[in-house]
């Protein structure tokens, strides 16, 4: 008897538990003067960034997020686990938002995300290292830098270089000034309008490039590959497995040791 109301308890526990949820949300902002260019360092939850004209100031709006504990919990983890920070070092931003993880006594029984929105002057260079969730940068004049563990990204309207490198998850990039290099383990890449070369080495999944005034050069391990509108060459080191099709390529088409001059239709 005294074992089952013993197991009655255990269960009512966890129940109330998984029933509690908190949410927070802090703001954070930092002098742009003289500031040339932002670190992000983030864990899981969704990082928007988007440049403006005429701003003087980095601004952050943080959505924090925890399941499954109660309010005094929260604010516990909050205060001893999660690193929320918008620093200056030297000419160089350091936003980070990570969590250190602790396991209750029943184990890892609630999760942590932090929402970020930023705003920044359009001129910045971004540099960032993401663990998971949804990624989308927007208007900016410099160059960007993305380590990403898995999640959506979304790319649009960057006037400098682009490298990403992504571990999982859809890429779409749209109207990009400078040269683009991808690094990607799964999942479908779509480029738009590239004002210079692109190099994609790619594990799996759809790939599909359109409007590029330079070269265009392939490494792709298996699914489909679509590439029209090539001001330069085109170059496709190995398609592993799926179709290739090209259209309308102003270069040269190499794909393995096959070359064609003047293609414009592969």
């Amino acid at each position: 008897m005294r074992l089952h109301t013993l197991l009655i308890g255990v269960l009512l526990f966890c129940f109330s538990a998984t029933a509690f949820g908190y949410e927070e949300t802090r703001s954070l902002t930092l002098s742009a003067a003289e500031v040339s260019e932002l670190e992000i360092y983030c864990g899981a939850g969704y990082l928007r960034v988007t440049g403006h004209d005429n701003l003087q100031e980095i601004r952050v709006n943080a959505e924090i997020i925890i399941d499954r504990v109660s309010k005094s919990r929260a604010k516990n983890i909050i205060q001893n686990d999660l690193r929320l920070t918008l620093n200056r070092q030297g000419n160089k931003a350091v936003l980070t938002s990570e969590h250190e993880r602790r396991s209750g006594i029943f184990g890892r029984d609630y999760s942590v995300r932090v929402n970020l929105t930023v705003e920044v002057p359009k001129n910045i260079h971004l540099m960032m290292e993401d663990g998971s969730g949804e990624i989308a940068i927007r208007n900016i004049d410099g160059n960007l830098g993305i380590d990403d563990g898995s999640g959506e990204i979304e790319v649009e309207d960057i006037r400098g270089y682009v490298r990403i490198h992504d571990g999982s998850g859809e890429l779409t990039l749209t109207n990009i000034g400078g040269n683009t290099e991808i690094d990607d383990g799964s999942g479908r890449i779509e480029i738009n309008v590239v004002h210079g070369d692109i190099r994609v080495h790619d594990g799996s999944g759809t790939l599909r490039i359109s409007q590029v005034t330079g070269t265009v050069r392939v490494d792709d391990g298996s699914g489909d590959i679509r590439i029209s509108d090539v001001g330069g060459d085109v170059q496709i080191i190995d398609d592993g497995s799926g179709g290739v099709r090209l259209h309308n390529v102003n270069g040269s088409v190499t794909r393995g040791n096959e070359r064609s001059e003047n293609a414009r239709i592969y």
